[in-house]
């Protein structure tokens, strides 16, 4: 198995639907999706760095964010509000 696989497992398990990092990624702005890719990202490094390269673990985790916001838009998923 890939590297990705194990990490894109492990976001899928740790990252639900309704997790406030997904609803502020899918629905903030700008500045909202930087504030959950660094969420996501110190709690991922904390369990795969150094054995993976940040820089690597960057690009899953903005793949799958990617992915949820796009999950989002097509309305396959509902995100839950934070408020």
């Amino acid at each position: 198995m890939q590297d990705s696989i194990f990490i894109w497992n492990f976001l899928s398990r740790e990252y639900l639907d309704n997790h406030p990092v997904i609803y502020i990624y899918t629905c903030g702005g700008v500045r909202s999706s930087v504030t959950a890719i660094s969420k996501v990202m110190d709690t991922s490094e904390q369990i795969f760095c150094p054995p993976i390269s940040k820089e690597y673990l960057l690009t899953v985790v903005k793949g799958f964010l990617e992915m949820k916001k796009k999950q989002y838009l097509k309305g396959e998923i509902k995100v839950k509000s934070i408020y």
